[in-house]
C-alpha cells in the first residue's frame, strides 16, 4: 500500500464509516500487499523448481487455511473477515504439486447465493438486524471456518477463531464434504484451536460463549465420535484463543481479557491473575484444578507435558493485548494495534498437581509468535525442538521468519525471509523413516507485496538458518493467511 493510500485511509475516523465501499476497499490495508486476497482457485500437477530441489525422503502434504474475501464488506474489512481458503503443497518422489480451494462452508454458499455478503465483520458493530443467524461467540458473525486446519478421522478439519462447526475436507483434492457434528453429538460450537493427539486419535476442543456456560471442554475419539462434555465454570464471559494437552490431561485458560466495554469491547484487567484449568483428559467438573499465575495474554500455546508430578506448559505471552488509543487514533491505528504481536516471548509455566503453585519464567527475549512441533509424535510429550514464526512489533502483518529454539538448552537458530516479502505458519514435516525429534524439514509460503507473487521454500529442520534448499514458484498469489498442518502419507490415502 503507497503512501497516498495511507494517508487517506489514515482520515477515516470511525468503524462506522459509511463513505463509498469502493474507495474505502482501494485504502484499506487488509485487501493489498500480501495481505490481500486471491480471486482464482488453482491445480498445478508438477511445480517449477526455481532453485535447488524438493527432497525425495519429503512424503506428505502441507496445507494452510486463510482468510480470503470474496464480496465487498459491509463496513472496515478486517484480516479476520472473510472466507476460509485451504493452499496445499503435495510432495512426493522429489517432485512437489499445488492445489487452492475456497471451504465451502454454509455460510459461504448463503453469500454465494446472494451474490454479496450478508454478516459484518470483526471492525463493525454487532449484531446486525438485518443479518441471519450466525456464529462466534454470540452467533452474529459468518462462519468462514478460516483460521485452522487439522488431521481428524481420516479428514482435515477446517475451524473458525471464535467459534463455530468444523468442517471436513478432503486433505488430497480439498473438497468440502460438509459440517462435522460428531455424529450430530456437537452440543454447542467447537473454537478453533482443537488439539489432536497421534498416538490415541482423541481430538480435544473447547467452545466459549458470551452466555453461560462462557467455556465449556470436549473429547472427540478417533472414530469421531463425543466421548466427554464438561462445562468449565467462569464468572464472565472471556476471549481463550487457545488450549493444550499432555498425555493424561487438558488445559484451558481463563485470562484477564474480558469482553468487558459494551457488548463486544474488550478490556484488558492488568491487575487481575491469569487462571489455568487443568482437567484430566477424561475428567468431570469436580476434577478441575485451576493455577493462578500472572496477568498475561496468550494467543497460542507452544506444547505441555508431565514431569515428576508437574505439568510443563510452553507458550507464547503476551504481557498486555491491547494498545492503548491516542487522541486521534482512526480506523488504521486501532486496526494494526489489532493485528500486531507486540513483546511476545517464549514462556514457561509449571504446574504443581500436589501443592497448586505456578512458577513461570521467560524462556527467550526474540519476539515470535504461531508456534509448531513436531505434533505427531511429540504433542502433550516431552519435546526438544519447536519452529516459530519471527514477528517485527511494529508491522502490522509480517511473519519475517523462522526461529528454531532447543527447549533443552535453550539455543536458538533462525532464518530471516527475503525483504518484501512474507511467510506463512511452519509445521514441522518429518523426512520419511525420520528418527530423531528434527529430523525432516519446514516448509512455508512466501509472497512479495510489491508483486504479488508468491513461492514456497523448503528449509532443513536440522539447520534452518542455512536458508532455504529448495524453491518452489507457486501459480498465482498466495495471501498471508493463519494456520497451517503437515499431514503424512500414510493418512493423506490417495496422494
Amino acid at each position: 500500500m503507497n503512501n497516498e493510500m495511507i494517508k487517506e485511509y489514515e482520515q477515516l475516523d470511525t468503524p462506522e464509516w459509511t463513505g463509498s465501499e469502493e474507495h474505502f476497499h482501494n485504502v484499506n490495508p487488509y485487501l493489498h500487499g500480501a495481505l490481500g486476497p486471491t480471486k482464482f482457485e488453482h491445480s498445478e500437477d508438477e511445480l517449477v523448481v526455481i532453485d535447488g530441489q524438493v527432497p525425495k525422503n519429503l512424503t506428505g502434504i502441507y496445507i494452510r487455511n486463510g482468510a480470503n474475501p470474496r464480496f465487498a464488506s459491509k463496513g472496515p474489512h478486517h484480516w479476520f473477515d472473510g472466507d476460509g481458503m485451504l493452499h496445499a503443497l503435495s510432495f512426493k518422489n522429489g517432485k512437489a504439486s499445488y492445489k487452492n480451494r475456497w471451504i465451502r462452508t454454509k455460510h459461504f454458499n448463503m453469500e454465494s447465493e446472494k451474490q454479496s455478503i450478508l454478516w459484518p465483520g470483526y471492525a463493525m458493530p454487532r449484531p446486525d438486524p438485518s443479518s441471519p443467524p450466525g456464529s462466534g461467540s454470540d452467533f452474529s458473525i459468518k462462519d468462514g471456518s478460516n483460521t485452522d486446519v487439522v488431521w481428524h478421522n481420516g479428514a482435515l478439519l477446517t475451524t473458525f477463531y471464535q467459534t463455530g462447526i468444523p468442517y471436513r475436507v478432503n486433505p488430497v483434492t480439498l473438497e468440502t464434504e460438509g459440517q462435522e457434528t460428531f455424529n450430530s453429538k456437537l452440543p454447542r460450537q467447537m473454537s478453533a484451536h482443537c488439539k489432536v493427539d497421534d498416538a490415541t486419535g482423541e481430538l480435544m476442543f473447547f467452545d466459549y460463549n458470551m452466555q453461560a456456560p462462557y467455556l465449556t471442554y470436549g473429547v472427540v475419539d478417533k472414530n469421531g465420535l463425543l466421548s466427554n462434555f464438561v462445562e468449565v465454570p467462569l464468572p464472565g464471559a472471556r476471549l481463550p484463543h487457545d488450549m493444550a494437552i499432555t498425555e493424561n490431561y487438558s488445559i484451558l485458560m481463563d485470562l484477564p481479557l474480558h469482553w468487558n466495554e459494551g457488548r463486544h469491547g474488550l478490556h484488558f484487567f492488568k491487575d487481575r491473575p491469569s487462571r489455568f484449568a487443568v482437567i484430566p483428559r477424561h475428567g468431570k467438573q469436580e476434577d478441575i484444578q485451576w493455577f493462578d499465575a500472572s496477568a498475561c495474554y496468550m494467543y497460542h500455546t507452544v506444547n505441555a507435558y508431565e514431569e515428576d508430578g508437574k505439568i510443563i506448559m510452553d507458550g507464547c505471552r503476551q504481557p498486555d493485548p491491547i494498545t492503548p488509543r491516542q487522541p486521534g487514533d482512526g480506523v488504521v491505528e486501532r486496526m494494526k494495534s489489532a493485528g500486531t504481536w507486540k513483546d511476545v516471548k517464549l514462556y514457561r509455566w509449571t504446574f504443581d498437581l500436589a501443592t497448586g503453585k505456578t512458577t513461570e519464567e521467560q524462556l527467550d527475549d526474540t519476539n515470535v509468535e504461531f508456534p509448531m512441533i513436531n505434533t505427531d509424535r511429540y504433542l502433550g510429550k516431552k519435546y526438544r525442538y519447536s519452529y516459530s514464526t519471527l514477528m517485527p512489533s511494529d508491522a502490522l502483518i509480517n511473519f519475517s521468519g523462522v526461529f528454531k529454539f532447543d527447549h533443552l538448552t535453550r539455543e536458538s537458530q533462525r532464518y530471516e525471509f527475503p525483504i518484501g516479502s512474507c511467510g506463512s505458519e511452519t509445521p514441522f514435516a518429518p523426512a520419511d523413516n525420520a528418527i530423531n525429534e528434527d529430523d525432516g524439514y519446514i516448509i512455508s509460503f512466501l509472497t512479495y507485496g510489491d508483486t504479488g507473487t508468491s513461492e514456497a521454500v523448503i528449509l532443513d529442520a536440522r539447520n534452518i538458518s542455512a536458508g532455504p534448499i529448495c524453491r518452489l514458484k507457486i501459480p498465482g498469489r498466495v495471501p498471508v493467511g493463519f494456520h497451517a498442518c503437515w499431514v503424512n502419507s500414510d493418512k493423506a490415502v490417495g496422494l
